[in-house]
């Protein structure tokens, strides 16, 4: 497969530091980063499944200089867009992310593109291939 991840080395550009965005940092010592774009973070995890030997280290969501920490070392993540509305109410744009480990799901949910945080979520979940390829990344080979 010839796909590579959107990785980028810096985050000069105006449009990365003014969006909200996902941050994965990778075994080899890359980044890869994008905007909130569900398809870049599917085309990373291709990318991964061809280079089994580069996990994901740690995930993190950002906006401009504010760093949130969702997961690190773990065997599997995710990412996903979301929308909360109430009645009345504006809708808001969410960042949900998280991992698995241990059984349990990990889920992190902030309003973007400030990054409030909204929910923390642990739920049990035994996890199997179905579930891998609806956005989950492999991180090890005990997870297939």
């Amino acid at each position: 497969m010839d796909e590579k991840p959107i990785i980028y080395t810096s985050l000069s550009s105006d449009e990365l530091r003014n969006e909200p965005i996902w941050q994965a940092n990778l075994t080899n010592g890359l980044t890869a980063h994008h905007k909130h774009e569900q398809k870049a973070w599917l085309q990373l995890k291709s990318w991964l499944r061809v280079n089994p030997d580069v996990f994901i280290k740690d995930l993190y969501f950002r906006f401009r200089d504010n760093f949130v920490h969702i997961a690190s070392d773990s065997d599997a993540y995710f990412f996903s867009h979301g929308v909360q509305c109430w009645y009345g109410a504006s809708s808001e744009a969410l960042f949900i992310g998280g991992s698995f480990r241990d059984g349990l799901i990990h889920r992190k949910t902030y309003k973007i593109p400030e990054l409030v945080h909204q929910e923390d979520r642990d739920d049990f979940y035994e996890i199997d291939n179905s579930k891998i390829e609806l956005g989950l990344i492999r991180w090890n080979k005990n997870i297939h």
